[in-house]
Parts: C-alpha cells; sequence; structure tokens
C-alpha cells in the first residue's frame, strides 16, 4: 500500500525542516501554498495523507482540504494550526471534513504518530473499498449474466451498453467508474415489471402505443427501488433512475455531479446500441446521435465517436459449439431451430453460456456454429480490463530461453494452425499470462532462475484450465509422474522433442479435434 504523503504550507522553511526530518523514512510531496497543493493533487495524486497549514494566503486550510475531498475523497487529511485558530479547527473535525489537527509548532513524535495513523486510515479505507467494489461487481456480474441466459430479450442488450459504458468511463477519466459499470448492468433490471409483449416490440423496434410506452417508461423507477434495498448501490440506484433525464430534468432534481454524469454515459450507450441495433452500421448509429447533440454532453458524445471510429474493423466468422472460448463476443443473435433467441448478440462467452448451448446442440435444438468477432481490437477497447481472447484458434505459450529453439518451434505451431504466445523466461511468461488466455503452457524445464516445474506449480491453481507441458532433456519415470502428480503437469516430453509428437500431444491435452 502506498504511503505517499503530501504537505502545503506557505512558509518554505517549515517545507524543508518537514523534509528533513521524514524524508529518509516516506514518500513525502511539499507544496508551498494551496495553489501549488492543489495542483499536485490533481497530477501526482491520490495522496495517502494530506497535512496543511490552516493560515495561509488566498485560501486557508479547511477551504483547501474542502476542494482535496473532492478530488481525492479518500485522501486522509490533517491540520496544521496555531492555537489562535483552535475554534475553527474543533468545528472542521466535527463536521467530519478533517481527520486529525496539530498544534504549530510540532514535535517531531507527534507528527511522525499522526502521519502512520493517517496511512492506516487511508489503508483501511481503500482496502475496505477495493473489497466491497470487487465483490458488489462479481456478484452483480453473475446476477447479469443470469438474467441474460434466462431473458434474453429483455436483458440481452445489458453486455452491449456496458462495454460502450467501461469505455467510456474509462476515456473520460471517471471518479468510481464501477458504480457508472453496475449501472449498465442492472439498468434494465426494471423490466421484469413490463410484460412480454412490450419487451419484445422495444427489441424489434416497433412504435409503442400510448399506454405500452407509459408502462414501459417506469421500469427506470422500478430498477430504482429494487436497487435502493441493496447497501452501498444507493448512487447505482440513481443512476439507474434517471437514465432516461434530460438536461431540464437535472435542473429539476438535486442529483449530485456523480448521478448526472452516470445518467448522461448510460443514456447515451442505450442511445448508441438502440441505433446501432435499428441501422445494422455504426456510422449510421453514430450520425443519428450527431442529429440530436443537444441531448447530449459534447465531451461524451465526442468520446463516444473517438472509440467507434478507432475501432471499427469488425469481422465475423463462424465456429462450432464445441470451439466456443470464454471471451469470445457473439457477433449476431443465436436462435434455436424454433427461431427462439437464446443469446443476445454482443454478449461474452462464459463457462455458463457454453454449457447452455452445447446443451441446446445435444436436445436436438440447435445446429451449425455460432457466429463470432473475430477481431482483438474491439475486445481491448470495451473489455480494458479482460483477457484478450476473441478467436477461434487454439492459443500455445512457449517457455524456454533457447531463442533459435523457441523461433523453430512457433513457426512449426503457427504453421498448424495454432496462435502462438513466446516467452524467454518464468517472468515473461507469468507477465505475458496476465495479459492473454493460453489453452497450452509448452514449457522447458531447464531455465536460468525459475525451473520450468516450479513456474508450472506455482501457477496451478491460478490458471488450473490451461493444460501444461514440460519439456526436459534428462527426466526418468519416477520423475515425469511427480512432475504429473505434484505440479499438475499434463505431459513430460524429453528434449530434443519430436515436432510431430508435440503436436500429438498438444491436441489430446486439449481435445482440439473433437466436434459437437
Amino acid at each position: 500500500m502506498s504511503n505517499k504523503s503530501l504537505f502545503v504550507d506557505d512558509d518554505p522553511m517549515l517545507l524543508k525542516g518537514i523534509r528533513r526530518q521524514l524524508d529518509d523514512d516516506y514518500d513525502l510531496g511539499t507544496a508551498c501554498g494551496p495553489e501549488e497543493g492543489l495542483e499536485l493533487v490533481a497530477e501526482a495524486g491520490p495522496y495517502s495523507v494530506i497535512v496543511s497549514d490552516m493560515r495561509m494566503p488566498n485560501m486557508n486550510g479547511v477551504e483547501f482540504l474542502a476542494r482535496v475531498r473532492g478530488i481525492h475523497p479518500n485522501s486522509v487529511r490533517i491540520i496544521l494550526t496555531g492555537f489562535a485558530d483552535l475554534n475553527s479547527t474543533i468545528k472542521a473535525v466535527n463536521d467530519g471534513n478533517i481527520f486529525r489537527f496539530l498544534g504549530k509548532p510540532v514535535e517531531n513524535g507527534d507528527l511522525v504518530a499522526a502521519l502512520q495513523a493517517g496511512i492506516r486510515q487511508y489503508e483501511l479505507v481503500t482496502a475496505e473499498q477495493a473489497l466491497v467494489e470487487g465483490t458488489l461487481k462479481g456478484a452483480v456480474k453473475v446476477l447479469s449474466e443470469v438474467l441474460g441466459l434466462v431473458n434474453p430479450t429483455a436483458f440481452g442488450q445489458a453486455a452491449r451498453v456496458q462495454r460502450v459504458v467501461s469505455a467510456l468511463a474509462h476515456d473520460l477519466e471517471i471518479e468510481d467508474a464501477w458504480e457508472l459499470e453496475i449501472a449498465a448492468m442492472l439498468y434494465p433490471l426494471g423490466y421484469v415489471t413490463v410484460p412480454d409483449q412490450i419487451l419484445e416490440k422495444v427489441a424489434k423496434g416497433r412504435v409503442l402505443t400510448v399506454e405500452e410506452r407509459t408502462v414501459y417508461q417506469r421500469h427506470p423507477q422500478a430498477a430504482q427501488r429494487l436497487l435502493r434495498n441493496i447497501p452501498r448501490l444507493e448512487t447505482v440506484a440513481d443512476i439507474v433512475a434517471c437514465q432516461a433525464f434530460s438536461r431540464e430534468d437535472f435542473h429539476r432534481n438535486s442529483n449530485t455531479k456523480r448521478v448526472q454524469d452516470g445518467a448522461h454515459i448510460l443514456r447515451l450507450a442505450l442511445d448508441y446500441d438502440e441505433a446501432e441495433v435499428a441501422s445494422g452500421n455504426s456510422d449510421d448509429a453514430l450520425e443519428k446521435l450527431r442529429r440530436n447533440a443537444d441531448l447530449y454532453e459534447v465531451g461524451m458524445l465526442n468520446s463516444l465517436e473517438r472509440l467507434i471510429s478507432a475501432h471499427s474493423d469488425h469481422e465475423a466468422t463462424e465456429v462450432p459449439v464445441c470451439e466456443l472460448q470464454e471471451g469470445m463476443i457473439l457477433a449476431n443473435d443465436v436462435l434455436d431451430q424454433r427461431g427462439t433467441l437464446l443469446v443476445a448478440k454482443g454478449h461474452e462467452v462464459t463457462s455458463s453460456m457454453k454449457e447452455r448451448l452445447a446443451n441446446f446442440v445435444l436436445a436436438g435444438r440447435r445446429k451449425g456454429g455460432v457466429s463470432i468477432d473475430t477481431v482483438s481490437v474491439p475486445k481491448q477497447l470495451f473489455f480494458l480490463q479482460q483477457k484478450t481472447r476473441m478467436n477461434s484458434q487454439q492459443t500455445i505459450l512457449l517457455i524456454d530461453d533457447d531463442a533459435r529453439l523457441l523461433s523453430a518451434l512457433e513457426r512449426r505451431l503457427v504453421d498448424e494452425g495454432y496462435q502462438v504466445l513466446t516467452a524467454i523466461s518464468a517472468g515473461e511468461a507469468h507477465a505475458m499470462l496476465e495479459r492473454n488466455a493460453a489453452d497450452v503452457i509448452v514449457c522447458d524445464n531447464r531455465m536460468p532462475g525459475v525451473s520450468g516445474l516450479e513456474f508450472l506449480g506455482r501457477i496451478k491453481r491460478k490458471y488450473a484450465s490451461t493444460k501444461r507441458i514440460i519439456l526436459s532433456g534428462n527426466v526418468g519415470a519416477a520423475q515425469a509422474f511427480q512432475a504429473m502428480t505434484t505440479h499438475g503437469i499434463s505431459c513430460v516430453l524429453t528434449k530434443p522433442c519430436d515436432f510431430d509428437i508435440l503436436c500429438s500431444t498438444i491436441r489430446e491435452v486439449t481435445g482440439h479435434s473433437c466436434e459437437v
């Protein structure tokens, strides 16, 4: 956890003294005055702890730290003050804006104790926030996936909207983007109150009657009422409720800027998706949004245009259901033989989706392949936190410190139709696995630093579904048995390895030749 701290005072000599006392033990920044302090907070933050003098020109310490709170609310704020400022400082503490105040001149021991307490407080707050956000997002993702599979007509759009919202939030550097991403997953929750025939008409772009539109337009408020029952999702609930608000609506309501920005982004993503589905073309969809540009925030619309135009080269390919891989994106709706929608286009392939589609194949309700998007760039655009995995090729990670052998194996495997990643060390391989998904890892055992067996043993739990093959120049039956049982190795091959045997082994461990 970072212990980066910032001291702000208009006395440069005091700042130099603090640096002499604390610089060896802490990562310190100093700012001579509140203006410089705000610049550092914006450019180099967040800081764990920010310590500010009370009396400074143009802006006192309480005012400065109030501004800081608006930029980085988790930063712990401490005031340095003389006794003449005691009443105003106590008021600031009681109002909840300041963590602690110290009298000037401050003893070194008191300053160190306050700084350490501030750092501990920051770690507690950020650790709890990370845990809550991770748990909530994981639970919401499961719920959203289940709803999308059970009722793809009502919830199929959410997967596409969520990717656009995530990309916009990242490009616009939205604070607390997790709330907006959850809102993008759960905005259709109110659809449970809308009759199916109305939802089907909306999905097909048909005109609703006045009565039907009245019923349909109530779904954001229905979703808000449901979400309000979940602790920490109050802002998410408000974003969902305001998704159809105009600028005038916001002027008439006392919503925070975070809710307003989130609702505007969600509305933009929804309108873009509906226009793209109706026209079948992203350029036409953007043109429709431009014609109604006064409905959207200019910066948000410009951001969407940049993102879409920069990643517009989509292709689609048909693959058998058995070759679907997690992380693929469905390019078209998946229907059964009766024309019933099973999964809406734009969904990311998950293990539960694969199982559902495979069951429909086995039950005789679906034949043929599934159309997927084969271009990796849109995956990187819309799933910024996910690993890239967009085509149906088997991906092999080769690890060997012999560059010539590595190059030769790579050429042969590419010729066989595999997608190949290469690494010359365990460290490089680990970094590559963080960015890319691999079906098979083929690793030399004797490498400098960490051996192949040790490396594959370390990653066994995290990448349990990835098949692992070890190459060794000198291995006996006992060693091979131990490798396969202790380290979870799929197969042990001796070096020099016959290439045909390697390919045959890869096919065996992946079941690549199977068909459904």
